[in-house]
């Protein structure tokens, strides 16, 4: 513990050594702050990749708060990234739900004040879609997953928290636990943060360089299998992604690329129907928010920039060269990000949607190369493969 204007709280001090600047992806950058606390120094790139974030989700959402159904949403960065990150690294956790009430408050102050755990908080980050034609009528709540760590407590039983933003800076501040509690506990898309927290039980790993190269090979090669398999996904998690349906992976790209065909085919046929045209403009705007924050490029460019890093340091020209195709591909996903952020309704019409189309086909051909390629790097069955 150590005090800083007058509050006590556990320390986090950000490596000097460490010259990179934060992620725009606030949960990164808590997680790597998570970690130095517990002495691992490694870098933002390599957390990303533990955390075996890169993903593609494609749900049919029920946005319940403005009572309309079956919504196609899209995501391409996983939930709950410190389970996996710290699990990677030999961490024991436990992953609690720590409500508003005082036995909860009881909890977080024993673990915090007398057993010294900073406690990663779920919660979401101050995001409402407004002041869009399309939505101004509509209660839309659909909001990103932040992580921030939980250090202490002021006199009021305030918090005080690690907060990162996206100007590049870290941020010690006191939140009111009232606000905070509020943001634990409302219901968004697409990941509702339903009061979670996360603390460590148990460290039971001896950290090496060695430990974590292999540790870095398993979690890309879980990406890859992820990615091509798709993977099973329980009642339990659609239902916390107040979703009807769900997807992963490639076969989600596939299911969003039959709903984009669809949508070109049949907006030339309905040209005077308004509601139609509002409601694929909908769809497009919810897409672009899924898609694009926190990351311009979807993660593609951040994920080819970490695993370039991991192959030049571990002198893998098979794998640099991959890299390179992600590299590439992210430059696709910018050029969409382009096209859907000159979306207007008054101009949402069948040239519109074959440009997005076009540009989504393009991203999706190229992902099932690259992951064709790392399939074949990491010996994975080809039965699934594109």
């Amino acid at each position: 513990m150590h005090e800083r204007d007058g509050k006590i709280m556990l320390n986090i001090t950000p490596s000097k050594n460490n010259s990179e600047k934060n992620w725009i992806d606030c949960r990164i950058n808590s997680l790597y702050n998570f970690l130095l606390y517990y002495g691992i120094d490694i870098s933002r790139d390599y957390i990303y990749l533990l955390s075996e974030a890169y993903s593609y989700y494609y749900i049919y959402t029920n946005l319940r708060t403005a009572n309309i159904s079956n919504v196609p949403f899209a995501a391409a960065s996983e939930s709950n990234l410190e389970i996996k990150t710290l699990s990677a690294l030999g961490f024991q956790i436990v992953m609690e739900k720590l409500d508003d009430s005082d036995n909860s408050l009881n909890k977080m102050k024993e673990l915090v004040n007398q057993k010294k755990k900073p406690i990663l908080m779920h919660t979401v980050e101050y995001m409402f879609i407004r002041h869009v034609e399309v939505l101004e009528k509509l209660k839309i709540n659909i909001r990103m997953q932040s992580i921030p760590i939980l250090l202490g407590f002021d006199e009021k039983d305030d918090y005080i928290m690690y907060w990162s933003s996206t100007n590049q800076k870290d941020s010690i501040t006191v939140r009111k636990k009232r606000e905070i509690d509020h943001l634990r506990s409302i219901e968004c898309v697409p990941y509702a943060p339903n009061y979670w927290c996360v603390y460590v039980a148990n460290v039971t790993s001896n950290f090496s360089s060695e430990y974590l190269v292999t540790q870095l090979h398993k979690a890309i090669k879980n990406v890859t299998k992820k990615m091509i398999y798709g993977v099973d996904i329980d009642s339990e998690a659609i239902k916390n992604l107040n979703a009807s349906e769900a997807y992963i992976g490639l076969k989600a790209m596939e299911k969003m690329k039959c709903d984009l065909q669809s949508m070109l085919n049949n907006i030339p046929k309905c040209p005077d129907d308004a509601g139609y045209r509002k409601k694929c403009y909908l769809y497009i705007l919810i897409t672009k928010i899924g898609l694009f924050k926190g990351s311009n490029y979807s993660f593609r460019k951040e994920f080819g920039s970490a695993l370039t890093k991991f192959a030049d340091e571990i002198a893998d020209k098979s794998l640099s060269d991959i890299a390179i195709d992600f590299t590439e591909i992210a430059i696709c996903w910018r050029k969409l990000f382009v096209i859907i952020s000159k979306m207007k309704l008054a101009n949402f019409d069948a040239l519109f949607l074959r440009n997005v189309y076009n540009a989504f086909n393009d991203i999706y051909e190229k992902e099932c190369k690259v992951f064709y390629k790392l399939a074949t790097y990491y010996e994975i069955s080809e039965e699934y493969l594109c």
